[in-house]
């Protein structure tokens, strides 16, 4: 996770055509120290959390080849943070079609 979340910060900072990064991340804990957590509090310039997805709004899809088995998988467990990456180019053009579509966000 930290690699992906460094290689698209370092990827929006460089680029001036639009690139944002959309990451799925499990919400661990709220206030998480862990190395993808402070690479993006880090580049608060290009990385945002979008959002959260509720615990109990996250499953699992059943594989399609595995339909007439029951895997046990684990119960799930977290939240999921939906973490973008991007650069300015990328802000700019939604704001532009809705400019309130970002409202809640600290990138704005």
């Amino acid at each position: 996770m930290l690699k992906v979340v460094q290689h698209a910060a370092a990827s929006a900072l460089i680029n001036e055509e639009e690139l944002a990064t959309f990451i799925l991340l499990p919400n661990w804990t709220e206030s998480s120290t862990n190395a993808f957590h402070k690479t993006s509090t880090d580049n608060r310039d290009v990385c945002t959390i979008l959002g959260i997805i509720p615990q109990s709004k996250v499953c699992y899809m059943p594989r399609l080849y595995q339909q007439n088995k029951s895997l046990p998988l684990s119960k799930i467990q977290w939240r999921i943070r939906i973490l973008v990456v991007w650069n300015k180019a990328a802000i700019i053009q939604p704001i532009a079609n809705n400019q309130t579509w970002l409202i809640n966000s600290n990138m704005i």
